[in-house]
């Protein structure tokens, strides 16, 4: 009897462990996807820099930036489709936000999906239009000491990924 206890508390650490390395590797996953969204987000930050600028080499970026911004900014589907984008690469993040935090306005989950592929302050001043990048981190802090508050189970990840 002594043997098999101690062997199904060895079979247990076991699975203790590779529970929290694949708890690890799914974080990580999930900041290389963070990360590449990056991209999108220096893109937007391109697209703010040069919108005066005139320059014509610079042109294509702007128009196809544009695009995309209206298409996620003021496309409701856009908004779906770009939300839906999120989930499949950040493990439904948005999904579980919305359901946890159910009364958000909509440009609120805008801003949110936002934060969580890492926009920047100055990208997310000029797509909501906000009065300056004070406005910004005030707004992130009310959502974030929101989400501080709550019982979510996914609270951590939220943070986490609200940085």
């Amino acid at each position: 009897y002594n043997e098999l206890a101690a062997e199904s508390q060895e079979l247990k650490k076991q699975l203790e462990e590779r529970e929290h390395t694949m708890a690890l590797l799914r974080a990580e996953y999930s900041h290389m996807y963070k990360e590449k969204f990056n991209y999108l987000g220096e893109l937007c930050e391109t697209y703010f820099r040069y919108e005066d600028s005139g320059e014509s080499q610079k042109r294509h970026v702007y128009e196809k930036v544009e695009e995309m911004l209206t298409d996620i900014r003021d496309d409701v589907r856009g908004q779906a489709r770009f939300e839906k984008m999120i989930d499949a690469n950040l493990n439904n993040i948005m999904k579980r936000f919305r359901e946890d935090f159910p009364k958000y306005s909509e440009e609120d989950y805008r801003f949110i999906s936002y934060v969580f592929i890492g926009f920047d302050a100055t990208t997310l001043l000029s797509i909501f239009h906000m009065p300056s990048q004070a406005s910004v981190y005030c707004k992130k802090a009310r959502i974030k000491s929101n989400i501080q508050k709550s019982d979510s189970k996914y609270k951590s990840y939220f943070l986490e990924m609200f940085a």
